[in-house]
């Protein structure tokens, strides 16, 4: 019983918390969301971002993807020998890159587009969060997770006094091993109902 009521707390908790920024027209932004939506948006605060460029095995397989969807302009391109960036061929030097080329580039590979000195790089813009993911996802972002934090309040306010637990002599063994079931059954229980609702 303890194991559905957390679970359903813990998922209408995570549900109620969800906070969405709104771009207006003027280029300012709203914070919208449920009633409880400023719990979310302190812990998953975005305060920046960072380019992540890509590099090696990932860029060579951006360079086949681009190879098969849009082999006109995959032939203006190659790899270097380091894979760290594409420099423009023979058949692209007469013509390079044109805006229409790297926008239909950026649209089916899904990345940016960085020129310098006639290479090219790939990268996308990655979010830098307020707290690492480790502090996030336990605390607000992933209900399977939040069963570690808001599981191990709700037990201890349930079991403070550890009275459930006179039958046996290790009374403290078994109120930390009933713990541990209790958070990996509860995340379970939470990935369910998550689901559900």
């Amino acid at each position: 019983m303890l194991l559905f009521i957390s679970g359903i707390f813990i998922v209408h908790f995570h549900n109620l918390s969800r906070h969405y920024i709104i771009i207006n027209p003027d280029n300012s932004t709203t914070t919208d969301g449920f009633i409880l939506k400023y719990w979310s948006y302190f812990w998953e605060a975005v305060v920046g971002t960072k380019l992540v460029f890509y590099d090696g095995e990932a860029l060579l397989q951006k360079y086949e993807l681009l190879r098969t969807t849009l082999p006109k302009i995959a032939e203006k391109l190659d790899v270097s020998s380091h894979r760290e960036y594409l420099y423009l061929t023979e058949s692209g030097l007469k013509d390079g890159l044109s805006d229409d080329d790297k926008t239909k580039t950026s649209a089916i590979l899904q990345v940016l587009i960085s020129e310098s000195e006639g290479f090219y790089y790939f990268y996308i813009e990655e979010n830098i969060y307020r707290f690492p993911e480790w502090v996030r996802n336990p605390v607000s972002q992933c209900t399977t997770c939040m069963a570690s934090v808001f599981g191990s309040f709700i037990w201890l306010s349930v079991n403070y006094c550890h009275t459930l637990f006179y039958w046996t002599n290790h009374k403290y063994f078994a109120f930390l091993l009933f713990w541990f079931i209790f958070v990996v059954v509860l995340s379970g229980v939470n990935t369910y109902l998550n689901r559900k609702f």
